[in-house]
């Protein structure tokens, strides 16, 4: 998307100060056209609401020709790109908004002020789909967002809510990561809302940064950052006007009309609630759900082969093409645990090897006879080494095997279950590797296919019993006289609880860089 320079709109404030509005349109290389406008040409809005503020600008233009404003009628919101600036410095930008135009119908002699209205574009992420995935920051996900407005912008943030490990220099948001994934149900203004409702935030456009601030650090100095997401510097100290009446000294400004004067009644308790999402395995992407470039998120390959993600009924799988007579051939994933004393543990996992022989009259297709292997081992970081068994942790080498029919062309299930005493480590790796079909070469007529696997789970054997998946409190207020309970508030992300291996068994939680839950 090129812009080119169609329209330039200028005027001198009441106060001398120069103004001008550039507008831009897609693909246009012709001429720069300088117009002079009506009076109160500008009006720059901000909007009200509790996280997402959006703004827009109000201008308008005299029309020299009989309907020469026509091309301002749109179906394309990023057509007309229009910059505001203050002299040489721009102050504001946004897109034209599409499919609104009214002139008088009259002579164009007249020169009718035909009116238009821009906006930054936080509106339109209510249609943008997000489709993120991994443990990302917070500072990320929220550009993931913004990124889709495309006005390439960089950020002002004001939120000083450190978890004890961060260093304050830089924003909370870029060293709080979450797993991105569990927002694929929303749209990206929803996620946006999420994001900064925690933080008691708000996001608008100033001085042409997308600035989020949050209500209780109104007065902190902002962290900037680039529209990359790369820190800039501090920035200035916020300017604080003392609001009064005109004319009165000590006032910087004053309202337009009357402000209002309210209150409203409180309350003697509310209802917290949050639901950390327990997993069903230590293992990320262990369902295959999150595949992208040939590969599976959390998952690295070794050998030479394809690794395709297929679906049945619904459900996500992994599909590891061909066959191979050697143990080079895997995927693999490996995460750190700790013992926890007393718990024992469970691998579980699905497969199908795809497979058959055509044999017989008529070309009968039938199954092959086949056997699996799958290795899963710990180690201490040192010399120490287990590998699973059927019948637990062995310090001898070996897979583990189960010889199964094989599946013709669809998936047909089977399931390996193994139950094993605690980790005999206090500290350790845990390796999951995933083999292709094993074999050396088919026999005569038989098709060799691929390996499919599913479900993935390592996990441990009392999970729902020493594990919550979510808390409920209510917070009373003693000192409160008023009978009324407040609404519920609905946590969506936040500290994991404090067990062992938390940060793999949950993830509707926030995390530190190194994956470390915050505290």
């Amino acid at each position: 998307m090129a812009y080119g320079l169609k329209y330039e709109l200028l005027c001198t404030s009441k106060l001398g100060n120069a103004y001008k509005l550039k507008l831009l349109f897609d693909g246009y290389e012709g001429s720069e056209v300088d117009r002079n406008v009506p009076a109160s040409p500008f009006i720059l809005k901000k909007d009200s609401a509790a996280v997402i503020n959006g703004t827009s600008l109000q201008f308008s233009i005299r029309e020299e020709v009989d309907f020469e404003l026509l091309e301002f009628y749109t179906g394309n919101s990023k057509h007309i790109k229009a910059e505001l600036y203050k002299s040489t410095t721009m102050i504001w930008t946004g897109y034209v908004l599409s499919q609104q135009y009214q002139a008088p119908y009259v002579p164009a002699s007249r020169k009718p002020a035909i009116t238009f209205t821009a906006a930054d574009g936080l509106g339109i992420l209510k249609n943008e789909e997000f489709t993120l995935t991994g443990n990302k920051s917070q500072l990320e996900i929220i550009m993931h967002c913004i990124d889709k407005i495309g006005l390439g912008l960089g950020y002002s943030i004001a939120i000083d809510l450190y978890e004890e490990h961060h260093n304050e220099t830089y924003s909370p948001l870029a060293q709080t990561y979450e797993d991105a994934s569990i927002y694929e149900e929303f749209n990206c203004y929803e996620v946006l809302e999420k994001m900064l409702e925690k933080y008691y935030a708000e996001i608008s456009q100033c001085n042409c940064r997308w600035r989020i601030v949050s209500k209780t650090d109104k007065k902190s100095i902002p962290k900037l950052y680039t529209y990359a997401g790369v820190y800039e510097s501090a920035g200035s100290t916020p300017t604080v006007l003392d609001l009064g009446y005109p004319d009165v000294s000590g006032t910087d400004v004053w309202p337009i009309g009357s402000l209002q004067h309210g209150i409203q009644s409180g309350g003697k308790k509310v209802k917290i609630s949050h639901d950390f999402g327990l997993k069903p395995s230590f293992l990320s992407n262990y369902n295959f759900l999150n595949y992208s470039g040939s590969a599976f998120e959390s998952w690295t390959k070794s050998g030479s082969f394809d690794i395709l993600q297929k679906w049945l009924n619904g459900k996500p799988y992994a599909f590891l093409d061909g066959y191979s007579n050697v143990y080079t051939d895997y995927i693999q994933q490996s995460i750190q645990l700790v013992n926890t004393s007393g718990d024992d543990f469970v691998v579980e996992f699905e497969f199908a090897p795809i497979a058959r022989v055509v044999h017989g009259p008529g070309d009968i297709t039938g199954i092959v006879d086949t056997n699996v292997e799958v290795l899963v081992y710990i180690w201490d970081g040192g010399t120490g080494y287990r590998y699973l068994t059927k019948t637990g942790w062995s310090t001898d080498f070996g897979h583990l095997e189960e010889a199964v029919c094989s599946s013709i062309s669809q998936p047909t299930w089977n399931k390996l279950r193994v139950f094993t005493s605690e980790l005999p480590f206090a500290s350790c790796t845990l390796f999951v590797r995933l083999f292709r079909l094993h074999s050396s070469g088919p026999l005569e007529n038989q098709t060799l296919t691929g390996m499919a696997y599913s479900n993935i789970w390592c996990y441990p054997l009392h999970l729902n019993e020493n594990y919550p998946s979510k808390i409920e409190v209510t917070a009373s207020f003693d000192n409160s006289t008023e009978s009324l309970k407040l609404s519920d508030i609905d946590v969506f992300t936040a500290d994991a609880p404090d067990y062992d291996n938390a940060g793999f068994m949950y993830k509707n939680i926030t995390k530190l860089s190194d994956g470390t839950p915050t505290q």
